[in-house]
């Protein structure tokens, strides 16, 4: 419950670079190191989600994008097949196919991108035939 209430509070600060910095801030050294417990990132994940699909701001889905990105990169290989859920993925191709925010769907590439490079998940995605492989 306590994560449940912070991602809602990372998720609803005014987007910004300051808000990018104190999300990767946030994961890097506050959340626990590896292992996690599936159960929690499950939880994290599920939320994220809902915040990706708040409408009453620009700046929910935006940082639930770099929420995600920044958790990629700390979980990579270790819980990233429960981070990448149907319904994650789902939302941040919805974000893709919506041209009216170029900021939101710059940041939700990012975070595909993020995940494309988690071995675990490069296979999943090229498979599902979603992303073309990233060249870098």
């Amino acid at each position: 419950r306590e994560w449940l209430a912070i991602v809602t509070a990372l998720t609803s600060l005014p987007s910004g670079p300051f808000s990018h910095v104190f999300i990767n801030c946030f994961i890097q050294y506050w959340l626990p190191v590896p292992p996690v417990s599936e159960n929690l990132i499950q939880c994290l994940v599920s939320h994220i989600n809902e915040r990706m699909e708040a409408v009453e701001c620009d700046h929910g889905p935006m940082n639930a994008c770099i929420l995600l990105h920044a958790l990629a990169y700390k979980y990579s290989g270790v819980v990233s097949e429960g981070l990448l859920s149907p319904e994650i993925l789902g939302g941040l191709l919805r974000i893709l196919r919506d041209p009216t925010n170029r900021l939101l769907q710059m940041l939700a590439l990012q975070a595909l991108e993020a995940f494309a490079k988690c071995n675990v998940n490069k296979v999943k995605i090229l498979d599902a035939g979603i992303c073309t492989p990233f060249t870098h």
